[in-house]
């Protein structure tokens, strides 16, 4: 890994880290989701789960995917729903 790369890694985390704080602070219910190794329905139908049992939560999603249908998925719903947060890896 390059260092451009490991400190553009560092950044995002920290970024994803102190969103993830704020979102506890207040008081809203967090999760964190990866995509590595997931089928694209299988993230669709986690998301769609999470969003409908707590309609308030944040969600944010580190996105390992290497399928372009995953990604579509995740954009599509990251744009309809705000409180979807996508983290390319």
């Amino acid at each position: 890994m390059t260092p451009l790369a490991a400190a553009i890694i560092t950044v995002l985390s920290v970024i994803f880290i102190i969103t993830a704080l704020e979102c506890l602070c207040r008081k809203k219910v967090s999760y964190i989701l990866t995509t590595s190794g997931e089928i694209a329905d299988n993230i669709e139908v986690r998301l769609r789960v999470l969003l409908k049992k707590n309609p308030r939560s944040e969600i944010f999603v580190a996105d390992n995917s290497h399928t372009d249908e995953a990604k579509i998925i995740l954009e599509k719903l990251s744009a309809d729903y705000p409180q979807i947060h996508i983290i390319r890896t």
